[in-house]
């Protein structure tokens, strides 16, 4: 099954986390690439033509999601490009405004939950 050519950026400093979601969305038909932190996204942005989608995990060192986020829609280049922010962090903790409407889903992700954020962004 494949979901058509959309790339799926996973952007997450835990490998395990990584090595799951490309498991898990690869079997559910799509395309994925994995970057380990903000500053490897951002190299892979620069090198690669635009994913459809950023899968993004909030909380990771050296540039966590809020910093990625900010550079991103400082950049003309990849600013449209749509994110879904994974978090384990509470919605009292979230820093809403510094995600610049990317949609929030809270760890442990529901795979119905991920997979329904995917599509609503049309990565067919």
């Amino acid at each position: 099954m494949t979901r058509g050519d959309g790339v799926i950026l996973v952007v997450d400093d835990d490998d395990d986390t990584r090595e799951a979601m490309e498991i898990v969305l690869t079997d559910e038909g799509y395309r994925v690439e994995l970057a380990s932190g903000g500053h490897g996204a951002l190299a892979y942005l620069r090198a690669h033509a635009a994913p459809s989608l950023i899968l993004l995990d909030l909380m990771m060192p050296e540039m966590d999601g809020y910093e990625f986020r900010s550079r991103q829609v400082g950049d003309p280049a990849i600013a449209h490009i749509p994110v879904v922010v994974a978090t384990g962090s509470g919605s009292g903790h979230l820093r809403e405004s510094e995600l610049h409407g990317a949609l929030i889903l809270h760890k442990p992700l529901v795979l119905e939950a991920l997979i329904a954020a995917i599509e609503r962004h049309r990565i067919h």
